[in-house]
Order: structure tokens, then sequence, then C-alpha cells
């Protein structure tokens, strides 16, 4: 099963470190940051990658037109993978207030 969503648009929270970046961090770290938030964030930074990379011209499209275009893309994220990233969370959040 898998869960569908809208992607909301970026929000605020620039210094959050959570938040998806331009370039990784290490071999470890993708740089795409939490898996939970910052869907719209993570999306255009894929794109400008793709367009980096390729240079496609629809990627270019997408991003010309990114307000209007964000709003035809859809979350897929599987109910279990969604479940697992909630109690690591939750875990997290123990460890961090012990």
């Amino acid at each position: 099963m898998v869960k569908l969503e809208a992607i909301a648009p970026a929000s605020g929270g620039l210094d959050d470190p959570a938040r998806p970046r331009q370039r990784s961090v290490s071999a470890y770290d993708s740089g795409l940051g939490d898996m939970l938030r910052f869907d719209a964030e993570r999306l255009l930074i894929l794109i400008e990658r793709h367009l980096l990379y390729t240079g496609s011209a629809r990627a270019r499209m997408l991003l010309e037109t990114w307000d209007e275009a964000l709003k035809h893309f859809v979350k897929v994220m599987p109910t279990d993978y969604f479940r697992a990233l909630k109690d690591l969370e939750k875990e997290r959040a123990m460890q961090a207030a012990e």
C-alpha cells in the first residue's frame, strides 16, 4: 500500500539542519534531508540536478514555471516506509530527551 499526498509549497526554516541541500555533506548523506518534510524543496533540487546533468528541456520548462508545475506533482510514500520513518523519529526524540 502507498499513501498519496499533494506536495506543499516550500515553507520557512532556512536554517533547519534537516532541510535538503543542493550539495551533500558526505558520502553517507545524500543531502536530501528529512523524508517526511520539505517535499517541495527536495523535488526542486532533484529537478535542478537533472537539468544540470542532462540539459533536459522538460526540466528547464518545469523550473521556469515552478509555482504552477508544483501543483501537478504528488508524493507517493509506501505506508510501511512512512511508519518506519515515524518510528525512527520517535526513537530519536526519546533519546534526545534522556
